[in-house]
């Protein structure tokens, strides 16, 4: 069982996270999930959530719909992760859940490469007028389930779901999932999906972009070249090590 610190929802260096970007098309997963590469989320119920005394985590559900695969994501509360039952334990469906209606594809209308250099990242992608969309459990489980039905085999992720916990960086005096939402500055959340072979079978990455009211990603205050944008990674499944 991998060391818990490796488990975190923690910054993520730009070079890893084009790395990651980069695997996804390299292993031709472009083609599986239809040139689908990500979303785009208001943030203002994730920063609502965050809010909430009681609040412990996000469930990034990964759902298959017909020609679309995207994430929806889901508040919970009074909720702790068990890591060694990751296989085991699967969790479902259960509480608010916002879908994502504002899609970002590898070519076409929505158009946006992130796979290249840091330039790349500073594009504005394209806002849709959409907000988010109320869900709930019994329009997102079977959702999940044709993911993991379409995705079988191929070492893209054992469960269907990816969990960000306020718990990860505490050790250290911090919550990174807090840091992120807490952010003045944030109005739109971009994920993406990328892919390391290394955390089979469970490499699928999700990566979490903070953006500005134009799109621009936010700049962290780190002063460093690799965490020169505010994105976090490493949700559980747990990654090997």
């Amino acid at each position: 069982m991998p060391d818990k610190k490796s488990i975190v929802s923690d910054p993520i260096e730009l070079r890893t996270a084009q790395e990651y970007f980069a695997a996804f098309e390299e292993e031709g997963f472009l083609e599986t999930f239809k040139h689908y590469t990500g979303g785009i989320f208001h943030a203002e119920e994730m920063k609502n959530w965050s809010s909430k005394p009681r609040f412990d985590g996000i469930f990034f559900w990964y759902c298959w719909d017909e020609d679309q695969v995207y994430v929806a994501a889901e508040y919970r509360d009074n909720f702790k992760f068990d890591d060694d039952l990751i296989e085991q334990y699967q969790p479902i469906p259960s509480s608010e859940i916002i879908e994502c209606t504002n899609l970002i594809m590898s070519s076409g209308e929505k158009e946006w490469n992130p796979f290249l250099t840091v330039f790349d990242f500073e594009v504005d992608v394209l806002l849709g007028k959409n907000k988010n969309k109320a869900s709930n459990s019994v329009v997102i489980q079977p959702k999940v389930n044709e993911f993991l039905r379409q995705t079988e085999g191929k070492n893209l992720c054992e469960v269907g779901f990816a969990y960000m916990s306020v718990e990860d960086g505490q050790d250290i005096g911090r919550s990174y999932l807090l840091e992120f939402l807490g952010n003045p500055d944030l109005e739109y959340i971009s994920y993406h999906f990328g892919f390391d072979a290394n955390d089979s079978p469970h490499g699928l990455r999700l990566v979490l972009i903070a953006r500005d009211a134009q799109g621009k990603p936010l700049q962290n205050k780190i002063k460093t070249s690799d965490f020169k944008f505010y994105m976090i990674n490493g949700s559980r499944p747990p990654r090997p090590r």
